[in-house]
């Protein structure tokens, strides 16, 4: 009967329930109250159910998530409240989640990082996407994110990482800043996390990124592509980084400074899609790659013995004005050309 039912989904309701009609569901693990017209978190019809796991109220009007609106759901994992009109977060809106492990608050209209976040110990994943017009991230509003490991921030229009931002979360593992308007990466917003695989800074406004920007990671994956002010590959930013993959594709590099690729060591390193016009000597000094992708630059010359002092396994060099294509001559001997 009602008391064993477990899962219940009601979508598209467009009606107001009186009282507490989920009072006899007392065992009920996955609530579904999604794209309908609830003003409010509906804290009253929520205190029945102690036994909650996973609640979504997706797509409603909610604008305000009051203090202990959801405090009796200790046993909550799973939250989400993306795709309402959410502006204010109170302190202490989370209170009593103790067990939580994923927060969706994408597609609202926050305007600054929302301070209700922070003591959510038990915090795994949380997913900001759209849901900002932030200028800067608020290290206030992560405190406390113990067990924090993805971070997703996209399309927030942050415009500026302060170095300490991000010190609050020091077991993230992924953190994906995607599509916001950033145009400095300093010294100091990264550094002191150890345990990033993945950080996504793609799509941004990047013109410059700071010597030492990713000192002292262990990176599997670092994605900067279609940043098209990124002009020029500075020296100290990827030297002597041992990674997976860093994407540099669709950018506006036309100049790699000596020594920027030095200590590198990565099994794939992709500048494809950028405005580089000759490969000189120096420009890949140091490099160690198992496939380096030139492909669709503006390449017209590789110049004798550019590539000589570097490690290159593989080389895609497709769709270039190339005059002459000669590996040997470039100092590859054994690569494969594509």
């Amino acid at each position: 009967g009602l008391p064993n039912l477990e899962y219940l989904k009601l979508k598209y309701l467009r009606v107001r329930l009186n009282g507490n009609p989920l009072a006899p569901l007392s065992n009920l693990k996955v609530l579904v109250m999604a794209t309908g017209d609830l003003p409010a978190i509906p804290t009253d019809m929520l205190t029945g159910l102690p036994m909650l796991m996973g609640l979504s109220l997706e797509e409603n009007n909610i604008e305000t998530i009051p203090a202990n609106a959801m405090s009796n759901l200790g046993e909550l994992k799973e939250l989400d409240l993306s795709k309402n009109d959410i502006s204010t977060m109170e302190e202490g809106a989370m209170a009593g989640l103790d067990e939580l492990e994923v927060l969706d608050l994408s597609l609202n209209s926050f305007t600054t990082t929302p301070k209700g976040l922070s003591g959510l110990k038990s915090l795994k994943r949380l997913n900001m996407d759209y849901g900002f017009e932030l200028k800067t991230i608020d290290p206030e509003a992560l405190k406390d994110l113990e067990e924090l490991e993805e971070l997703t921030m996209r399309f927030c229009d942050i415009d500026e990482l302060k170095p300490g931002s991000l010190d609050n979360i020091p077991e993230i593992k992924a953190l994906r800043l995607d599509g916001n308007n950033l145009r400095n990466v300093p010294k100091g917003v990264f550094n002191k996390l150890m345990s990033l695989d993945e950080l996504a800074l793609s799509s941004n406004d990047i013109e410059t990124i700071e010597a030492g920007a990713f000192n002292g990671l262990r990176l599997m994956n670092l994605d900067l592509s279609r940043n098209t002010e990124l002009k020029i590959l500075p020296a100290g930013v990827l030297s002597d980084m041992k990674i997976m993959s860093v994407v540099l594709s669709g950018c506006g590099i036309s100049e790699i400074k000596p020594e920027a690729l030095k200590g590198l060591k990565t099994k794939r390193l992709d500048l494809s899609d950028n405005k580089l016009k000759k490969i000189n000597v120096g420009d890949m000094a140091g490099l160690s790659v198992k496939e380096l992708d030139l492909s669709q630059n503006q390449i017209e010359e590789i110049a004798k013995d550019a590539l000589k002092d570097s490690n290159i396994k593989k080389l895609e060099i497709a769709e270039n004005p190339l005059k002459e294509k000669d590996p040997a001559a470039w100092g590859l001997t054994g690569v494969m050309s594509e």
